[in-house]
Protein backbone atom coordinates (compact mmCIF):
# COMPACT_ATOMS: atom_id res chain seq x y z
CA UNK A 1 0.00 0.00 0.00
CA UNK A 2 1.39 3.39 -0.98
CA UNK A 3 0.50 6.69 0.59
CA UNK A 4 1.43 9.85 -1.27
CA UNK A 5 2.03 13.00 0.73
CA UNK A 6 3.07 16.38 -0.67
CA UNK A 7 4.36 19.16 1.56
CA UNK A 8 4.15 16.90 4.58
CA UNK A 9 6.35 15.91 7.47
CA UNK A 10 6.88 12.17 7.56
CA UNK A 11 7.30 10.48 10.92
CA UNK A 12 9.24 7.25 10.89
CA UNK A 13 8.40 5.07 13.87
CA UNK A 14 9.84 1.83 15.11
CA UNK A 15 7.60 0.75 17.95
CA UNK A 16 7.45 -2.33 20.18
CA UNK A 17 3.89 -3.21 21.19
CA UNK A 18 1.63 -6.06 22.31
CA UNK A 19 -0.95 -7.46 19.87
CA UNK A 20 -3.78 -9.88 20.63
CA UNK A 21 -3.88 -11.12 17.06
CA UNK A 22 -1.74 -13.98 15.73
CA UNK A 23 -1.76 -12.84 12.10
CA UNK A 24 -0.27 -9.37 12.18
CA UNK A 25 -0.52 -6.75 9.47
CA UNK A 26 1.16 -3.53 10.59
CA UNK A 27 -0.58 -0.23 10.09
CA UNK A 28 0.35 3.40 10.66
CA UNK A 29 -1.43 3.41 14.02
CA UNK A 30 -1.88 6.74 15.72
CA UNK A 31 -2.40 7.28 19.42
CA UNK A 32 -6.23 6.84 19.46
CA UNK A 33 -5.90 3.58 17.52
CA UNK A 34 -3.32 2.27 19.98
CA UNK A 35 -5.47 3.26 22.95
CA UNK A 36 -8.44 1.40 21.47
CA UNK A 37 -6.32 -1.70 20.81
CA UNK A 38 -4.94 -1.74 24.35
CA UNK A 39 -8.46 -1.32 25.74
CA UNK A 40 -9.65 -4.44 23.92
CA UNK A 41 -6.69 -6.28 25.46
CA UNK A 42 -7.69 -5.12 28.93
CA UNK A 43 -4.50 -3.08 29.26
CA UNK A 44 -3.78 0.60 29.79
CA UNK A 45 -1.99 2.42 27.01
CA UNK A 46 0.73 4.85 28.06
CA UNK A 47 2.46 6.59 25.16
CA UNK A 48 5.58 7.33 27.18
CA UNK A 49 6.10 3.68 28.11
CA UNK A 50 6.32 2.54 24.50
CA UNK A 51 9.73 2.04 22.93
CA UNK A 52 10.02 4.29 19.90
CA UNK A 53 12.52 6.03 17.69
CA UNK A 54 11.40 9.14 15.84
CA UNK A 55 12.97 11.01 12.95
CA UNK A 56 11.35 14.04 11.31
CA UNK A 57 11.97 14.52 7.60
CA UNK A 58 10.71 17.75 5.99
CA UNK A 59 9.36 17.26 2.48
CA UNK A 60 8.74 20.42 0.51
CA UNK A 61 7.68 20.99 -3.09
CA UNK A 62 10.02 18.70 -4.95
CA UNK A 63 13.37 18.96 -6.63
CA UNK A 64 13.90 22.05 -8.76
CA UNK A 65 16.47 22.82 -11.42
CA UNK A 66 17.70 26.29 -12.35
CA UNK A 67 17.34 27.22 -16.02
CA UNK A 68 18.62 30.78 -15.59
CA UNK A 69 20.16 32.76 -12.77
CA UNK A 70 21.40 36.29 -13.39
CA UNK A 71 22.62 38.78 -10.79
CA UNK A 72 24.38 41.04 -13.33
CA UNK A 73 27.88 40.50 -11.94
CA UNK A 74 29.65 39.93 -15.27
CA UNK A 75 30.77 42.91 -17.33
CA UNK A 76 28.15 43.92 -19.88
CA UNK A 77 29.18 43.46 -23.51
CA UNK A 78 27.79 44.39 -26.91
CA UNK A 79 24.68 42.42 -27.87
CA UNK A 80 23.66 41.60 -31.44
CA UNK A 81 22.77 45.25 -32.04
CA UNK A 82 25.90 46.67 -30.43
CA UNK A 83 24.13 47.74 -27.24
CA UNK A 84 25.59 46.92 -23.79
CA UNK A 85 23.88 43.91 -22.22
CA UNK A 86 24.62 41.06 -19.83
CA UNK A 87 26.42 38.27 -21.73
CA UNK A 88 23.85 36.35 -23.76
CA UNK A 89 21.11 38.92 -23.19
CA UNK A 90 19.68 41.58 -25.52
CA UNK A 91 18.87 45.25 -24.89
CA UNK A 92 16.75 47.70 -26.87
CA UNK A 93 17.67 51.32 -26.09
CA UNK A 94 15.54 54.38 -26.85
CA UNK A 95 17.00 57.05 -24.55
CA UNK A 96 20.76 57.20 -25.14
CA UNK A 97 21.01 60.58 -23.43
CA UNK A 98 22.56 63.75 -24.80
CA UNK A 99 25.93 62.25 -25.74
CA UNK A 100 24.64 59.09 -27.38
CA UNK A 101 27.07 57.01 -25.30
CA UNK A 102 25.19 53.82 -24.36
CA UNK A 103 27.65 52.69 -21.67
CA UNK A 104 27.66 55.51 -19.15
CA UNK A 105 24.19 57.03 -19.05
CA UNK A 106 21.46 55.65 -16.78
CA UNK A 107 18.34 56.33 -18.86
CA UNK A 108 18.28 52.83 -20.33
CA UNK A 109 19.06 49.44 -18.79
CA UNK A 110 22.59 49.38 -17.42
CA UNK A 111 24.79 47.69 -14.84
CA UNK A 112 25.19 49.56 -11.55
CA UNK A 113 26.48 48.95 -8.05
CA UNK A 114 24.72 50.42 -5.00
CA UNK A 115 22.74 53.54 -5.95
CA UNK A 116 23.21 55.95 -3.02
CA UNK A 117 20.97 58.66 -4.51
CA UNK A 118 17.86 56.53 -3.90
CA UNK A 119 16.16 56.64 -0.51
CA UNK A 120 16.95 54.21 0.96
CA UNK A 121 20.02 53.38 -1.15
CA UNK A 122 19.41 50.60 -3.67
CA UNK A 123 21.76 47.86 -2.47
CA UNK A 124 21.88 44.77 -4.73
CA UNK A 125 20.45 41.77 -2.84
CA UNK A 126 22.81 39.37 -4.63
CA UNK A 127 26.42 40.29 -5.39
CA UNK A 128 27.71 43.80 -6.06
CA UNK A 129 25.71 44.79 -9.14
CA UNK A 130 22.15 45.17 -10.39
CA UNK A 131 20.35 46.29 -13.54
CA UNK A 132 18.86 49.79 -13.42
CA UNK A 133 16.87 52.31 -15.48
CA UNK A 134 16.68 55.92 -14.27
CA UNK A 135 13.81 58.22 -15.25
CA UNK A 136 14.35 60.90 -17.86
CA UNK A 137 12.51 63.82 -19.46
CA UNK A 138 13.17 62.21 -22.86
CA UNK A 139 11.23 59.39 -24.51
CA UNK A 140 11.96 56.02 -22.87
CA UNK A 141 11.05 52.58 -24.22
CA UNK A 142 13.70 50.40 -22.59
CA UNK A 143 14.01 46.62 -22.92
CA UNK A 144 16.16 44.05 -21.09
CA UNK A 145 15.76 40.59 -22.67
CA UNK A 146 16.90 37.17 -21.44
CA UNK A 147 18.67 34.53 -23.51
CA UNK A 148 16.51 31.73 -24.92
CA UNK A 149 14.91 29.73 -22.12
CA UNK A 150 14.18 26.06 -22.78
CA UNK A 151 11.32 25.28 -20.40
CA UNK A 152 11.48 21.52 -20.83
CA UNK A 153 10.44 20.73 -17.26
CA UNK A 154 7.19 21.18 -15.37
CA UNK A 155 5.82 23.98 -13.20
CA UNK A 156 8.37 26.52 -14.42
CA UNK A 157 8.47 29.85 -12.64
CA UNK A 158 10.29 33.18 -12.65
CA UNK A 159 11.51 34.85 -9.46
CA UNK A 160 13.16 38.27 -9.36
CA UNK A 161 13.88 41.09 -6.92
CA UNK A 162 12.93 44.67 -7.70
CA UNK A 163 13.64 48.08 -6.21
CA UNK A 164 10.96 50.44 -7.42
CA UNK A 165 7.53 52.00 -7.23
CA UNK A 166 4.27 50.18 -7.90
CA UNK A 167 0.85 51.49 -8.83
CA UNK A 168 1.90 54.49 -10.92
CA UNK A 169 -1.03 56.66 -12.02
CA UNK A 170 0.88 58.43 -14.81
CA UNK A 171 0.30 55.88 -17.60
CA UNK A 172 3.90 54.67 -17.49
CA UNK A 173 4.45 50.91 -17.28
CA UNK A 174 7.03 48.50 -15.91
CA UNK A 175 6.30 45.17 -17.55
CA UNK A 176 7.57 41.63 -17.59
CA UNK A 177 6.69 40.16 -20.97
CA UNK A 178 7.17 36.85 -22.77
CA UNK A 179 8.10 36.08 -26.36
CA UNK A 180 6.48 32.68 -27.07
CA UNK A 181 8.37 32.45 -30.37
CA UNK A 182 11.74 33.04 -28.73
CA UNK A 183 12.37 36.11 -30.88
CA UNK A 184 13.81 39.28 -29.37
CA UNK A 185 12.26 41.99 -31.52
CA UNK A 186 9.85 44.21 -29.60
CA UNK A 187 6.88 42.84 -31.53
CA UNK A 188 7.74 39.27 -30.48
CA UNK A 189 6.78 39.99 -26.86
CA UNK A 190 3.06 39.47 -27.20
CA UNK A 191 2.32 38.25 -23.66
CA UNK A 192 2.21 40.60 -20.67
CA UNK A 193 2.95 38.55 -17.55
CA UNK A 194 3.30 41.31 -14.95
CA UNK A 195 3.09 45.09 -14.64
CA UNK A 196 4.21 47.06 -11.60
CA UNK A 197 1.69 49.75 -12.58
CA UNK A 198 -1.17 47.30 -12.07
CA UNK A 199 -0.16 46.59 -8.46
CA UNK A 200 -1.35 48.61 -5.45
CA UNK A 201 0.53 51.86 -5.01
CA UNK A 202 3.61 51.51 -2.87
CA UNK A 203 7.33 50.81 -2.87
CA UNK A 204 9.28 47.59 -2.87
CA UNK A 205 12.86 48.35 -1.90
CA UNK A 206 14.10 44.80 -2.45
CA UNK A 207 11.89 43.83 0.48
CA UNK A 208 10.34 40.74 -1.10
CA UNK A 209 10.80 39.02 -4.46
CA UNK A 210 8.17 38.65 -7.16
CA UNK A 211 7.22 35.24 -8.54
CA UNK A 212 5.54 34.64 -11.90
CA UNK A 213 4.08 31.30 -12.94
CA UNK A 214 5.52 30.18 -16.30
CA UNK A 215 3.84 26.77 -16.39
CA UNK A 216 1.76 27.86 -19.42
CA UNK A 217 5.04 27.72 -21.38
CA UNK A 218 6.18 24.29 -20.15
CA UNK A 219 7.81 22.46 -23.05
CA UNK A 220 8.45 25.66 -25.02
CA UNK A 221 11.52 27.80 -25.73
CA UNK A 222 10.81 31.45 -24.92
CA UNK A 223 12.43 34.72 -23.90
CA UNK A 224 11.44 37.08 -21.10
CA UNK A 225 11.81 40.86 -21.08
CA UNK A 226 11.68 43.68 -18.56
CA UNK A 227 10.10 46.52 -20.50
CA UNK A 228 9.90 50.02 -18.99
CA UNK A 229 7.68 52.29 -21.11
CA UNK A 230 6.87 55.96 -20.59
CA UNK A 231 3.38 57.50 -21.17
CA UNK A 232 2.04 58.14 -24.69
CA UNK A 233 3.22 61.73 -24.25
CA UNK A 234 6.77 60.33 -24.61
CA UNK A 235 8.11 62.56 -21.83
CA UNK A 236 9.99 59.87 -19.95
CA UNK A 237 9.38 57.49 -17.07
CA UNK A 238 8.11 58.77 -13.76
CA UNK A 239 10.14 56.34 -11.68
CA UNK A 240 13.57 54.79 -11.85
CA UNK A 241 14.18 51.30 -10.58
CA UNK A 242 16.42 48.25 -10.39
CA UNK A 243 16.13 44.47 -10.65
CA UNK A 244 18.45 41.74 -9.41
CA UNK A 245 18.72 38.00 -8.76
CA UNK A 246 16.62 36.91 -11.74
CA UNK A 247 15.95 33.17 -11.59
CA UNK A 248 13.96 30.80 -13.80
CA UNK A 249 13.44 27.30 -12.43
CA UNK A 250 11.63 24.14 -13.38
CA UNK A 251 10.35 21.28 -11.30
CA UNK A 252 12.17 18.03 -12.08
CA UNK A 253 9.53 16.04 -10.29
CA UNK A 254 7.08 16.23 -7.44
CA UNK A 255 8.22 13.17 -5.48
CA UNK A 256 5.65 11.19 -3.56
CA UNK A 257 6.20 9.26 -0.35
CA UNK A 258 6.10 5.45 -0.40
CA UNK A 259 5.50 3.90 3.02
CA UNK A 260 6.73 0.32 3.52
CA UNK A 261 5.90 -1.52 6.73
CA UNK A 262 7.85 -4.49 8.15
CA UNK A 263 7.66 -6.74 11.22
CA UNK A 264 10.76 -8.36 12.78
CA UNK A 265 10.97 -12.16 12.54
CA UNK A 266 12.99 -13.23 15.59
CA UNK A 267 13.26 -16.84 14.41
CA UNK A 268 14.93 -16.03 11.10
CA UNK A 269 16.44 -12.67 12.14
CA UNK A 270 14.92 -10.74 9.26
CA UNK A 271 12.34 -8.10 8.48
CA UNK A 272 9.14 -9.50 6.96
CA UNK A 273 6.80 -7.50 4.73
CA UNK A 274 3.86 -6.44 6.88
CA UNK A 275 2.10 -4.66 4.03
CA UNK A 276 0.79 -7.81 2.37
CA UNK A 277 -1.63 -10.31 3.93
CA UNK A 278 0.11 -13.29 2.34
CA UNK A 279 3.38 -12.35 4.04
CA UNK A 280 1.95 -12.23 7.58
CA UNK A 281 3.19 -14.73 10.17
CA UNK A 282 2.01 -15.88 13.57
CA UNK A 283 2.95 -14.09 16.76
CA UNK A 284 1.89 -15.51 20.10
CA UNK A 285 -0.50 -13.56 22.27
CA UNK A 286 1.31 -11.05 24.53
CA UNK A 287 4.53 -11.53 22.63
CA UNK A 288 6.50 -8.42 21.76
CA UNK A 289 6.39 -7.47 18.07
CA UNK A 290 8.75 -4.92 16.58
CA UNK A 291 7.58 -2.99 13.56
CA UNK A 292 9.49 -0.76 11.17
CA UNK A 293 7.98 1.87 8.90
CA UNK A 294 10.21 3.09 6.07
CA UNK A 295 9.36 6.19 4.03
CA UNK A 296 11.02 6.73 0.64
CA UNK A 297 10.60 9.49 -1.90
CA UNK A 298 9.66 8.21 -5.32
CA UNK A 299 9.16 9.87 -8.68
CA UNK A 300 5.65 10.14 -10.10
Amino acid sequence: MKKFWKGAVILLIVVAMFFSSTAVIANTANEPTLKNMYSRMGAIFNLHQQTKIEETIPHKEGTRDTILFESFEDNWIDDSNGDPAPPGWEVHITDYGDTGDPYYLPWHWGQYATVPSYTPPAVPPDGEYQAMVQWSYNHQDEWLITPLLNLDGENCKLTFWRYGHTGSTNDDHYYVKASPSGGYDKTDFTDILWDATALPEGDNHYDTPYTIDLSAYDGQTIRLAWHNEDPPSNDGLWYGGCIDAVEVTKSLCEPSIDLEKYVWDEKNSEWIDADTMSEAFDIAICEDATFKIVARTISP
